[in-house]
């Protein structure tokens, strides 16, 4: 694949990234919910889903070399950190407040998404090199 694609992918991972961020900034108008199964956390998988994507696209074509167990361990690492730092930096905003609950949604996310990509990866033998 061409090497514009892969500044694609990257820049889109980035500004996803970015948008996690400012979302996470406004400040909160009730309190949190704190139920296990929500909207939120559909929105928290959701979310950090997408992210995932974009990670695993752009270290895909950025290190064509490597096994996709190392690019879906790196994209798991990677967005996880991510995860925890965004859920520490909701608490120091205003009526937000930091949840494990939240991370955990996160991280399933993460996961789906690695899982549908290396099934439809390995099943239809999508190559980008």
């Amino acid at each position: 694949m061409s090497f514009s694609l892969c500044w694609k992918y990257c820049a889109l991972w980035v500004a996803w990234a970015a948008a996690i961020f400012i979302g996470s900034s406004v400040p909160g108008q009730s309190l949190p919910d704190l139920s296990v199964f929500s909207t939120d956390k559909l929105l928290h998988t959701g979310v950090y889903a997408v992210l995932s994507w974009f990670g695993v696209r752009a270290l895909r074509f950025f290190f064509p070399q490597w096994p996709l167990i190392k690019i879906y361990l790196f994209t798991f690492l990677i967005n996880g950190l991510y995860a925890l730092s965004d859920e520490w930096h909701q608490s120091f905003v205003p009526n937000r407040s930091c949840e494990v609950f939240d991370v955990l949604a996160d991280m399933a996310g993460i996961l789906i998404t690695i899982g549908l990509y290396h099934w439809f990866s390995t099943r239809y033998n999508i190559k980008t090199n």
